[in-house]
């Protein structure tokens, strides 16, 4: 044999794939992890159980979820390296070896009761950015995942968020999914995926939507995921199920005819539209929720903004920005040079304060709706960044309840601290 056939009789080996330990067990497959004898490197392997070979439906949802995860490549995915049918005929598939804890393992979910220990709001918020971002690829690719959960969430050792078991996957819009991979396959002719039985049920009953509970898969749509990950969330944030019951038929039905208990009711710590996010995803109606994960996403974005994004106005030295009795629908704040506060006067305008710069000011009035009680002037060019009454109410719903209670609360004592003081000045000049 010459040197070079010697460096290349390691690709010769028949046995590629070493088995190693199991990972896993599931109803329809197992995977374990084998070692890569061509490549030397340790991966994982999901096998159809035997006993499931003499079932076509199976078999085709088997084969289907192969070729989907074979055909999608994400950062949130794992990838897909080979398949294999072993000489005795079992169906299997070799796919990177996923590191790290699945959601319910790191918030300690009881598998009976669905209860478990709440993530941090900022891990929470985390979790469903980069599931929205995942399933948003999965989506315009034409393919639905259908089993959404925490036990099908990983999180790798340096933060990934990796959706696992695609087992449910379905194909809602062919010509998404067969477009895709025309465009990259050229003239080569894409292989389809074989037809699999449109009433199998799939999927674990208490993340399932009502559409997916009730009807047939060919009926859904990303909506249906949108409405698995709002019960992901809604776990996340509160340790517990939107929707319980003691049987199945039970929990079926609360989740098709009952409305879950807003979220910052069961946890008091989360912010009022963070909660109202989450209830979006949980509406009955499917139209009447977040059509897809990119209005998921851009809900995420709403919540987590911060007053950078509030626009600016530039003020001309002497150049009033709003007057003592006017309406109050918005708070400002000096970005750069001079504002001053006066107030009238029986000799004329009396200078209350200088703003700085950062500082916010007509905050009081907008926060209550009530008419301003002071004028500001700039006393040289000033950029002052303008936020509305409106953007102040959703920046306080994104505090904790009991915060934002406490920040209305101090409003009101401080106007009428402010009001006493006015009197009592009035008083004194007179």
């Amino acid at each position: 044999m010459s040197d070079v056939g010697k460096i290349l009789a390691f690709l010769k080996k028949p046995n590629r794939y070493r088995k190693l330990d199991a990972l896993g067990e599931g109803v329809a497959a197992k995977v374990y992890g084998v070692f890569d004898t061509y490549l030397r490197r340790v991966v994982a392997c999901k096998q159809l159980n035997r006993e499931h070979l003499s079932n076509p439906d199976l078999v085709q949802t088997f084969i289907n979820e192969m070729v989907l995860m074979g055909s999608l490549s994400h950062p949130g995915l794992l990838s897909v390296y080979d398949a294999v049918l072993s000489e005795e005929g079992d169906p299997s598939y070799i796919m990177a070896l996923a590191e790290g804890k699945s959601v319910d393992r790191l918030m300690q979910i009881d598998s009976r009761s669905g209860d478990g220990q709440p993530l941090s709001l900022a891990e929470a918020v985390r979790i469903l950015a980069k599931v929205s971002e995942t399933l948003t690829y999965a989506h315009d690719r034409g393919v639905l995942h259908l089993d959404m959960k925490p036990e099908n969430i990983l999180i790798g050792h340096y933060g990934e968020v990796v959706i696992m078991d695609w087992g449910a996957a379905y194909v809602y819009d062919k010509s998404k999914y067969t477009q895709t991979y025309k465009a990259v396959a050229g003239e080569i002719t894409v292989g389809s995926l074989g037809v699999e039985n449109k009433d199998l049920v799939m999927g674990t009953p208490m993340y399932m939507s009502p559409e997916q509970l009730q009807g047939s898969r060919d009926s859904l749509t990303p909506a249906s995921d949108v409405f698995s990950v709002g019960i992901m969330l809604y776990q996340m944030l509160t340790g517990h199920l939107p929707f319980k019951g003691d049987t199945l038929k039970k929990m079926v039905d609360r989740i098709c005819n009952a409305e879950a208990v807003p979220v910052h009711e069961v946890n008091a710590d989360i912010p009022l539209n963070l909660s109202r996010l989450c209830m979006k995803m949980l509406r009955k109606d499917s139209s009447r929720r977040y059509q897809n994960f990119v209005e998921v996403r851009d809900a995420i974005d709403d919540y987590q903004r911060s007053a950078v994004g509030f626009p600016t106005r530039i003020y001309r030295a002497g150049e009033v920005i709003f007057r003592e009795g006017d309406p109050s629908d918005y708070v400002c704040i000096l970005v750069s040079g001079c504002v001053v506060i006066t107030v009238a006067s029986e000799n004329g305008e009396k200078e209350l304060a200088r703003v700085k710069v950062n500082e916010p000011f007509g905050e009081l009035a907008a926060l209550t709706g009530l008419t301003r009680t002071a004028t500001a002037i700039a006393k040289e060019e000033s950029v002052v960044r303008i936020i509305s009454r409106q953007d102040i109410v959703e920046e306080i719903d994104k505090l904790s309840p009991w915060v934002g209670g406490i920040v209305s609360t101090l409003t009101e004592r401080l106007i009428e601290m402010n009001i006493r003081l006015l009197e009592q000045d009035k008083a004194n000049q007179n």
